[in-house]
């Protein structure tokens, strides 16, 4: 995933950056589809997602001028990915899944903040747990 903020001023004046999100992992689930009446169906997803490692890259120079990029590589964490699916088939066939994903991913190993070439800090990803929450909604024809 790329968050690409560079050039962009937030609501509260900080400077944005460019940031890629890499994570490797091994999705094990379910999936189910079990026909009802009139070509409707209904189907349950479930699925954990090992995760292997990850990198964050985080173009810092987009929001100050020198600032050298930050690799910080990701060891620990694990997903979770569930959804329900309402299906109509027929010569247009229409799906309604709502759905969620959580990530719980462990503070990243420290990288070095450099300026101009000089290290100044030490910068990393911290602990997260994210939740996306939504409608995925098809019509195939």
């Amino acid at each position: 995933m790329n968050d690409d903020s560079g050039g962009k001023i937030s609501s509260t004046g900080a400077a944005g950056y460019e940031r890629e999100s890499n994570y490797y992992y091994s999705p094990v689930g379910i999936e189910t589809l079990t026909m009802l009446e009139n070509e409707w169906y209904f189907g349950v997803v479930l699925e954990y997602d090992h995760f292997w490692r990850g990198k964050q890259i985080s173009h810092l120079s987009d929001a100050v001028s020198g600032l050298g990029t930050l690799n910080n590589d990701q060891k620990k964490g694990y997903g979770f990915r569930g959804s329900l699916k309402f299906k109509k088939e027929g010569t247009t066939s229409y799906t309604i899944e709502p759905f969620i994903r959580y990530w719980n991913i462990e503070k990243s190993e420290d990288d070095t903040v450099t300026l101009s070439g000089s290290v100044i800090g030490v910068g990393w990803e911290p602990r997260n747990h994210s939740t996306e929450i939504g409608v995925r909604l098809s019509v195939r024809y």
